[in-house]
């Protein structure tokens, strides 16, 4: 009892004296215990905080509580009665905004059931504010090189409509001073064309020139189906010619997503399964399933396979295979690109599935929760905070 007693007593002046703050709630996390680190880092007292939900630090001073991805982690794990680790946006006392690293370990009675949780939070601002800034250095040039690449495929591109208006305008003229005016109102219709053709490439170079430059989005968690199904119903209403059927589980989750961006993505990926299906029949399915992290969104359709040479730059600006396949003349190649970088924007992927003479499946990956940097605590903190919460729980199973 002595040696017992005499660990306790250790184990109570580590928490006192920790240089991480500590912190105990009950099952539902409303506080019963901070540390002295705690009141040091928040500016508040433990007697200030006391019965008080841990959920008051993410309010800032005007009383405004930012939706994060980490709170999504942290209600899931305390559900579940498991640890976790993430990171999280909280105000001190002050109204400074401050960034925490936070483990939750729960605590377990005698029968095994979850009497609490402890909290083991360190002050991660500085450290973010240097991953923020190498990252987006990284970043910039990574922008900077592949707009340049694109903007050499744009101008390459642009010579060809270019070149071709050239050679109308020199027709037009030499009907018109002919006295032949209906040559030369068809070549001007072609001029007409051409200038279309440019402008759809202005359009989409733009959006994803903007794309490239976005470090990250501005989401909000919804439902994809309802994106998904609005985005499909205005396809129908212009394309009544095309059997489009979808498959959609209803146990996938909302998503942190760009809506604007989704809805175009999903515009893209259903405009490009036609354009190159030269089936007399054109058929096209979407379908939404989901892992535990992960949604997939699956577009197939039943034309013509693409071509193994071509499979490696599908995803490259500009780039437009067969262009035989392609009935649209307006086609730039362009729409492949835009929805690839739409699900990097959003954590995710795009790829082609598979191929062959059924037809051909592109298949988005979007993750769940919104990632976040770095949410894996050390081995070594770890360590320490399964240390930690053994001492906490024999703590609070003698108290009671």
């Amino acid at each position: 009892m002595e040696q017992e007693s005499l660990v306790t007593q250790i184990a109570l002046l580590a928490i006192e004296n920790s240089a991480t703050s500590i912190v105990v709630t009950d099952p539902v996390g409303t506080l019963l215990y901070v540390n002295p680190m705690f009141e040091r880092m928040t500016g508040y007292k433990g007697t200030e905080v006391g019965g008080r939900p841990c959920s008051f630090l993410q309010y800032d001073p005007d009383g405004r509580r930012e939706e994060q991805p980490g709170l999504n982690i942290v209600r899931q794990a305390m559900r579940d009665g498991r640890a976790a680790t993430t990171r999280l946006s909280n105000y001190r006392k002050s109204g400074e905004r401050f960034i925490v690293e936070l483990t939750i370990s729960p605590l377990f009675d005698n029968r095994g059931d979850v009497i609490g949780f402890v909290g083991v939070q360190q002050d991660i601002t500085e450290r973010v504010r240097g991953e923020q800034a190498v990252l987006e250095n990284a970043v910039s040039q990574a922008t900077m090189d592949m707009l340049r690449e694109i903007f050499g495929d744009f101008n390459h591109e642009l010579r060809h409509p270019l070149s071709r208006i050239g050679v109308a305008t020199h027709l037009v003229r030499k009907f018109t001073e002919a006295g032949k005016a209906e040559q030369a109102l068809d070549v001007t219709r072609n001029i007409d064309h051409e200038i279309g053709i440019m402008r759809v490439m202005l359009d989409r170079f733009s959006h994803l020139q903007k794309l490239y430059g976005r470090k990250r989005h501005e989401p909000r968690r919804v439902a994809i189906t309802d994106i998904l199904e609005s985005e499909i119903t205005i396809f129908q209403g212009r394309h009544s010619n095309i059997t489009l059927e979808t498959d959609f589980d209803p146990d996938v989750p909302q998503l942190w997503l760009d809506v604007d961006e989704i809805g175009l993505m999903t515009r893209e990926l259903l405009d490009n399964m036609t354009v190159h299906n030269t089936n007399a029949v054109k058929r096209v399915r979407v379908s939404l399933d989901c892992t535990r992290d992960t949604v997939f969104v699956r577009f197939t359709n039943n034309g013509p396979p693409i071509a193994e040479d071509n499979v490696q730059h599908l995803f490259r600006p500009f780039f437009r295979g067969d262009r035989s396949r392609t009935a649209d003349a307006t086609r730039v190649g362009l729409g492949l690109s835009l929805a690839a970088r739409i699900a990097e924007i959003h954590s995710g992927r795009l790829y082609l599935e598979t191929t062959n003479h059924q037809g051909s499946t592109f298949t988005v990956e979007l993750p769940v929760e919104m990632p976040t940097m770095d949410a894996s605590a050390s081995s070594e903190t770890q360590s320490n905070i399964a240390l930690l919460t053994q001492e906490i729980a024999k703590l609070v199973a003698d108290s009671d």
